[in-house]
């Protein structure tokens, strides 16, 4: 997935400015795909570029690396997810996402799981994911899971 965050460039509608910036986000499930999405997104700065007679700079930070959950650990954490909430309290059929986050760099070198815990029903407050302008954290689900992870310490500390 690649998802544009910003892109800057002059100030007039009618005026063709001196230079651009595009920064861009880029996800993947597994670091071969992501490393061909940064190879074609050099390819076609430097080709759109060319066929106006510019030229381009593409700056690659490798900020993450793919988020990638271990099977046992995330087995353990549904098990007991399923025994804190039962059944109708937890989503086992959800497709995997392009998460960019600062834990997987804890998962290349321990095996856990990242999961999420639900924080409203779409249109409710919570609904929607974070780094949504309409996010709003629902303080309602601190106590539940706060449970959660305490249940998970003690069960994995036994």
């Amino acid at each position: 997935m690649v998802s544009v965050g910003t892109f800057q460039a002059g100030i007039a509608s009618n005026v063709i400015p001196e230079s651009a910036v595009m920064e861009l986000s880029v996800r993947a499930m597994k670091q071969e795909i992501r490393d061909l999405l940064i190879k074609r997104i050099h390819e076609l700065a430097d080709f759109t570029a060319k066929s106006y007679g510019a030229s381009s700079v593409v700056e690659v930070y490798d900020s993450y690396p793919v988020l990638t959950n271990s099977p046992e650990e995330t087995d353990f954490a549904r098990a007991l997810a399923l025994e804190v909430f039962g059944r109708e309290g937890v989503l086992e059929s959800v497709s995997p996402m392009n998460a960019s986050e600062d834990f997987a760099f804890m998962l290349r070198e321990r095996p856990g799981s990242y999961f999420l815990l639900g924080n409203g029903e779409k249109g409710e407050k919570g609904g929607c994911m974070v780094h949504n302008p309409g996010y709003d954290f629902n303080d309602d689900i601190i106590t539940i899971g706060a449970t959660l992870f305490a249940r998970l310490v003690e069960k994995h500390c036994r």
